[in-house]
């Protein structure tokens, strides 16, 4: 992906999604939330419920640290989109609980 999605393109997809859809969304994004405040419980288990229901996206997430920063010093450069001052890439990564590996945003 040459680029992240703006405001407008999430507007747009979330325009797209049914009310079941967006509704099914919400209880499962306050529990990723609450995961993120406590780091101490596997993403897994969120990230493959948010997959059940059909939705591709990546996470962004700048805490992560240790394989995930080890794996994204050792992309090469090609890798690596220029955004501004900042560069971007994508990773793949399997969480502890996760059924399947997870794409990563990484800057």
């Amino acid at each position: 992906m040459g680029q992240f999605a703006d405001q407008s393109q999430v507007g747009q997809w979330l325009r797209e999604q049914s009310e079941e859809r967006v509704a099914a969304l919400r209880p499962l994004l306050h529990q990723f939330v609450t995961w993120d405040a406590d780091s101490g419980r596997g993403a897994g288990v969120y990230l493959d419920a948010i997959a059940a229901e059909g939705w591709h996206y990546t996470v962004s997430y700048n805490r992560w640290t240790g394989p995930r920063e080890r794996t994204a010093q050792a992309l090469p450069p090609l890798a690596w989109s220029p955004n501004g001052e900042a560069q971007h890439a994508f990773l793949r990564h399997q969480p502890e609980g996760r059924n399947a590996p997870q794409s990563f945003a990484v800057s």
